[in-house]
């Protein structure tokens, strides 16, 4: 089900918070790789946002 809204989508965008990010879950939605946007909390560490800001995504923190 996922995989069809995703592929009728512009964008695929992740909401998380910093706690959230680099954690493995076993709810599998898509490849990271196929994400485009980032959303986070501006406490976010750079560290924490580094690996997908070098896979692509844009960051934006709220």
């Amino acid at each position: 089900m996922f995989r069809k809204m995703l592929k009728q989508s512009k964008e695929a965008i992740v909401v998380a918070d910093a706690s959230k990010l680099g954690q493995v879950s076993p709810a599998f939605i898509c490849p990271a790789g196929e994400i485009q946007m980032l959303i986070t909390g501006v406490s976010t560490p750079d560290e924490a946002v580094a690996p997908f800001e070098q896979m692509g995504m844009r960051i934006l923190r709220v």
